[in-house]
């Protein structure tokens, strides 16, 4: 197996990734720590690399070296035949744990296929892999461990290994793991205090996960005036699985602009309406009723 590529996954849209990505490298240098990483440069184990446009930041393990390319860091370990690759994607926790369940070809009449089940310690996911259809005949093992972070931000290490060298390869996915850094990306270093600008045309929306229940909040706000509000909250628990829907459409205009608050009133359907303070921080960063918010642009 001498190429590996996360493009084969089908929840994995980094290989075709938009406005989940940094605009520029600016907006996550001050956030994360370690050098960053650039195309086709060569980094050895002990270095700490951010990948900026994906907001995510490892050090390289003993005995592995790698290269950035199209924003996922693929490293190998030739001593133990093994690659890597390292990378961040918009997931959510149950979408992700589906995703671990999933058969997933990596090439031709070549799959990776879920041993045991899914190991899960709050928002750290792992799994195990046999990989089947080797054509020379040859064993392997996979393994995942990936971190949901702020706003469903989620860091993916995918390693692939002879057997024999499965649980040294596991070691190392792991030490990737641990060492890990996320800072979801967001659109707000543009804003000059135009409210108007900042609100119209974007969507903004909260995510939370944790063990047995999630939460997301989405308000979009077009430049026309009209909106659009949706909510939904998932818990499980000894009674079973609960969800919770919730949503509006209607208009929206703001009431109130100061230099980093704004007062927006909503004419929502289904009891919705009413009054939501935004907010904008130092770093860009937004607020929806204190509570951070993903800003991105909707194109309405």
């Amino acid at each position: 197996m001498r190429t590996l590529s996360l493009c084969f996954f089908s929840w994995f849209t980094g290989c075709t990734a938009g406005s989940d990505k940094y605009d520029t490298a600016n907006e996550a240098s001050a956030l994360l720590d370690g050098t960053a990483a650039q195309e086709g440069q060569t980094y050895d184990s002990g270095d700490k690399i951010s990948i900026l446009q994906y907001g995510l930041s490892f050090t390289i393990p003993s005995g592995w070296s790698g290269q950035l390319e199209d924003g996922v860091f693929a490293l190998a370990n030739d001593s133990m035949g093994a690659a890597a690759l390292v990378t961040a994607v918009r997931i959510s926790k149950s979408d992700l744990k589906n995703a671990f369940r999933e058969r997933q070809e990596i090439g031709d009449g070549v799959y990776m296929v879920q041993e045991g089940s899914t190991s899960e310690s709050g928002n750290a996911l792992s799994s195990r892999y046999d990989v089947i259809g080797e054509q020379d005949g040859s064993s392997w093992k996979g393994y995942i461990a990936a971190q949901v972070g702020d706003f469903d931000w989620t860091s993916i290490s995918l390693g692939l290994s002879p057997t024999p060298q499965t649980e040294s390869m596991v070691d190392a996915i792991d030490s990737i793991d641990a060492s890990i850094t996320l800072e979801a990306p967001y659109e707000g270093a543009d804003f000059t205090g135009d409210w108007e600008k900042a609100l119209g045309g974007h969507t903004f929306t909260y995510y939370y996960s944790a063990s047995d229940y999630s939460d997301k909040t989405t308000y979009t706000l077009c430049q026309d005036g009209s909106a659009s509000y949706f909510s939904s909250t998932y818990s499980g628990g000894i009674t079973g699985p609960l969800t919770i829907n919730n949503n509006g459409e209607g208009t929206w205009r703001l009431e109130y602009t100061g230099p980093d608050t704004a007062e927006v009133y909503f004419e929502l359907t289904n009891d919705n309406s009413g009054t939501r303070e935004f907010s904008v921080d130092n770093d860009g960063k937004f607020y929806v009723g204190g509570s951070r918010f993903y800003r991105e642009t909707n194109g309405c």
